[in-house]
C-alpha cells in the first residue's frame, strides 16, 4: 500500500484455501492522519498610518499586523521595490505574541518621495498589503533675493527674484509696506525655470533719472 492515509484504515482479513480446506486471519489497521499545520494569515492590529516627525525632515509609513509564523515583507512605491539606504530606513520588529510593528522611515522627504507606497505582507497562511498615500508639499523659499536685473531705455526697470517651489506661487510684491498692485505700469510674472523652481519678476514702467 503505497502512500496510506486515514480513509485506508479499517479490518482487513485474508483468506486463505486450498484442497484441504480454509482459513482466516483479521487485521486492524488503524491510520493517523498528520495534524494539520497550525498558524493564521497577516492581519491588521491596526490602521496603517503615516506620522511626520522633527518639523516634517522625518515622514514614518508604519503597520502593526498579527501572523503565524513570522511573515516576509516587501515595500513598493509606484509599483517598484524600495530598499533600504541613507535616505530610507525598514525595520520589522516583534512586539508581543504573534504581533509586529512593520516601518518605512524617510528622512528628509522631498516633493519626488510622493507617491502610493505599498507594504506586502504575508506568510504561508495569507496575505495582506497596506497602502498608503504620501503626499510632500514643501512651502515657497526665496533660492536669491529680488535685484533689479534690468532697465530699458530709463522707462523699465524689471526685478527678479529665483524661487524654489514644486507649483506656481502666488506672489506680491510691497514697496515699503504698501502692496504693488498690477496696473498699467505694474506688472507681475511668473515663470517656471526647473522641475521645482520657478522666476517672478516685476516691471515697473515709469521715466527714470
Amino acid at each position: 500500500m503505497k502512500d496510506p492515509s486515514a480513509p485506508d484504515g479499517g479490518t482487513y482479513r485474508c483468506h486463505v484455501k486450498n484442497e484441504f480446506g480454509e482459513s482466516n486471519a483479521n487485521l486492524n489497521l488503524n491510520i493517523e492522519a498528520e495534524p494539520e499545520p497550525e498558524g493564521d494569515g497577516p492581519t491588521f492590529v491596526e490602521k496603517p498610518r503615516i506620522t511626520s516627525q522633527q518639523n516634517g525632515k522625518l515622514v514614518i509609513m508604519e503597520c502593526k499586523v498579527r501572523s503565524n509564523p513570522k511573515p516576509d515583507i516587501v515595500w513598493y512605491r509606484e509599483g517598484k521595490q524600495v530598499t533600504a539606504s541613507s535616505k530610507i530606513k525598514i525595520s520589522f520588529e516583534k512586539i508581543e505574541e504573534d504581533v509586529y510593528i512593520i516601518k518605512l522611515e524617510l528622512i528628509d522627504p522631498e516633493t519626488e518621495d510622493s507617491g502610493l507606497y505599498k507594504c506586502n505582507i504575508k506568510n504561508t497562511f495569507g496575505e495582506l498589503n497596506a497602502n498608503l498615500t504620501l503626499n510632500i508639499e514643501i512651502i515657497p523659499v526665496i533660492k536669491e533675493k529680488p535685484k533689479v536685473i534690468k532697465i530699458i531705455k530709463k522707462r523699465t526697470v524689471i526685478v527678479e527674484c529665483k524661487v524654489l517651489s514644486k507649483f506656481a506661487p502666488d506672489c506680491t510684491w510691497f514697496k515699503e509696506a504698501d502692496a504693488v498692485k498690477e496696473d498699467s505700469r505694474h506688472t507681475v510674472h511668473v515663470e517656471q525655470v526647473k522641475d521645482v523652481s520657478c522666476v517672478i519678476s516685476m516691471a515697473n514702467s515709469q521715466t527714470i533719472n
